[in-house]
Formats: C-alpha cells, sequence, structure tokens
C-alpha cells in the first residue's frame, strides 16, 4: 500500500521571511463551525493577492476575514 503525501502542509523557510500558517486558515481560537466561501478570480488577481498575503506575513482567508470584519 502506498504512504499517501499530506498536501495540506507548506515547507518550513529557512530563509527567515514570515510565512502563512495553512493550519491556522482551518482552526480559529473559538470553536464555532466555520463556512467556505467560494470566489473566481483571474489568474492575475489571484497572483497578486497571494504575493500580497505572503509578503505579509499573512493568509488569503485573514486578509478576507480582515476586510468583512472592517464593513
Amino acid at each position: 500500500m502506498s504512504e499517501k503525501k499530506n498536501l495540506m502542509t507548506r515547507a518550513v523557510s529557512t530563509s527567515g521571511g514570515a510565512k502563512a500558517d495553512f493550519k491556522k486558515s482551518f482552526t480559529a481560537a473559538d470553536t464555532s463551525p466555520k463556512k467556505q466561501l467560494t470566489i473566481k478570480l483571474d489568474e492575475a488577481r489571484h497572483r497578486k493577492l497571494k504575493t500580497y498575503a505572503s509578503q505579509n506575513g499573512t493568509t488569503i482567508t485573514d486578509l478576507i476575514s480582515g476586510y468583512i470584519d472592517n464593513l
């Protein structure tokens, strides 16, 4: 039986740059149920959003959640 790879984890960077914590995106301080939001973005917008999140040491989920909280 072949061993399955866990595709939900990210390799740890040794470059010292801040990296978003993928597992943190799916866990919260509280235990309330979470809803999933699906949106369609063109490739350029997705790349821009992902790059921004990475450069700021956060996740796309945290960016969107923060925006919604400020509404």
